[in-house]
């Protein structure tokens, strides 16, 4: 697959951004690229493809826009990127589809499991990439072809500094509507905990940040 030049890459991605009727066969024919190109366009900028998996499911079209990838060059992984989803989960879909997975991906016929290397190149190049200034643990891994986990152990075995993964905490998302039911009244903490499936414990402390128990 040959690499788009930056400037069509990000205008792709523009177009594609401000433009939600647009497909990629049209960006095929308004810039010219191949359907691997217009990939590798979206892909350079980091623009996920317009996929909603909670509402509409894996069509027939998603199906063969994976197979369109992986016959443009495109690994596991960097497929399932572009779904927003896991490796392992867009697998599964394909396998339950009757996918034939070793025709795609033909290295999954050799008896690998796991995320560990296939290749010894694949841990070279984790490291290559690493000394070369990319520090980011998810873009390696989804060059590469391997999970994030094997990228972090491959660095740290060679010695590496890795930056540690930030830990994201969200909110529950019941605890404003159950700091506002006590409020209101006429609510025990244990029926909190029933309501929002979290325990008494995590009640109490949602009340307390909010000063409404001692």
């Amino acid at each position: 697959m040959s690499a788009a030049l930056p400037a069509e890459a990000r205008a792709v991605a523009l177009r594609y951004l401000t433009d939600r009727a647009v497909t990629l066969p049209d960006l095929e024919r308004i810039f010219g690229l191949s359907y691997g190109q217009v990939l590798a366009c979206l892909a350079a900028e980091l623009v996920p493809l317009r996929v909603d998996r909670s509402r509409c499911g894996w069509s027939d079209a998603d199906i063969d826009l994976v197979r369109r990838m992986a016959a443009a060059g495109w690994n596991e992984y960097r497929a399932a990127a572009q779904f927003g989803v896991a490796a392992r989960l867009l697998v599964d879909v394909l396998r339950g589809r009757g996918v034939d997975l070793v025709g795609l991906w033909p290295h999954r016929g050799s008896g690998h499991r796991g995320s560990g290397p296939r290749k010894p190149e694949q841990r070279d190049a984790v490291i290559r990439l690493f000394r070369g200034g990319e520090t980011d643990v998810a873009r390696i891994a989804v060059d590469c072809g391997v999970s994030e986990n094997s990228v972090r152990r491959w660095l740290l075995t060679a010695g590496f500094v890795v930056p540690r993964k930030p830990v994201v905490r969200r909110p529950h998302p019941g605890r404003a509507a159950a700091v506002d039911r006590f409020r209101a009244g006429g609510v025990s903490e244990g029926w909190l905990a029933a309501e929002y499936a979290v325990s008494r414990t995590t009640v109490r402390n949602w009340l307390q940040a909010e000063g409404l128990v001692g």
